[in-house]
């Protein structure tokens, strides 16, 4: 397998990155298809998505992950008992959504260092993650250009920056697709902690990410993004999905 030479940039932001993996939904559009398991706990080869994403983490980050978990939380827990990562119980997760998961998190936690965050049913080449560390700038997210579909979070661009995100956007307008996956700086965690402060107070505990990332962009923050190129991906919502990763990455060399 090839070696990984990581950079004194990545060395250097080891120490101070908190890995924050939202585990906590019931998977309602797949859950029949997969013996209604959480869907982080689905195999991709030899490994479940989230021992997959742990060992990832591992590589770069010198903290233990935290994982907000939900629907069948006993099933997650028991499978990591040896691992070394934190757990916060999201206990809305059946009458919420992704972003609510993310309060619990920074409720649990005061976070003082960057955050890196991702839903618990992305698999994923670890050189989106080489790609995100190497960035600066108060969030960035990871996008693919491709043509999307209705399903897609889609991303408009300019001027190096992102201006509209979205499931609702004019996919012929669009050229990218972003991944779940983003990193926000540490001197910018209180802002959009308190942004996600407002939207739950308002009662909007059913919205997404990209809701905050927009409600951040319409502030005038500028929102970077890295274009992850070829990097392999799968976010797994659908049983299509599922077989779509499992064939993407049955022949993918993971890095020790």
């Amino acid at each position: 397998m090839p070696t990984v030479v990581v950079s004194a940039q990545q060395e250097m932001v080891q120490d101070k990155m908190q890995a924050i993996i939202l585990c906590a939904g019931m998977g309602t559009r797949i859950s029949k298809s997969i013996d209604y398991k959480p869907k982080c706990m689905l195999r991709i080869g030899e490994s479940t998505i989230i021992e997959h994403q742990i060992r990832i983490f591992k590589r770069y980050l010198n903290k233990p992950p935290m994982i907000v978990v939900g629907y069948k939380q006993d099933m997650i827990i028991e499978s990591l008992k040896s691992e070394d990562v934190e757990f916060v119980e999201n206990p809305e997760y059946a009458t919420t959504n992704i972003l609510t998961s993310l309060w619990y998190a920074f409720r649990e936690k005061e976070i003082q260092d960057t955050v890196m965050c991702l839903p618990g049913d992305l698999i994923f080449d670890d050189k989106i993650i080489m790609d995100l560390l190497e960035t600066e700038g108060e969030i960035t997210i990871a996008v693919q250009e491709k043509q999307c579909d209705d399903e897609a979070v889609k991303v408009q661009v300019d001027n190096n920056s992102v201006v509209s995100i979205g499931k609702d956007l004019d996919a012929k307008k669009t050229l990218f697709e972003f991944l779940g996956l983003f990193k926000i700086d540490k001197k910018f965690v209180p802002v959009v902690r308190n942004e996600i402060d407002k939207i739950i107070a308002s009662g909007k505990k059913n919205s997404y990410m990209f809701n905050v990332i927009q409600c951040i962009i319409d502030k005038g923050v500028k929102v970077g993004y890295v274009d992850i190129g070829e990097s392999p991906w799968e976010e797994v919502d659908y049983p299509e999905d599922y077989t779509r990763a499992k064939e993407k990455f049955k022949r993918f060399k993971w890095r020790n």
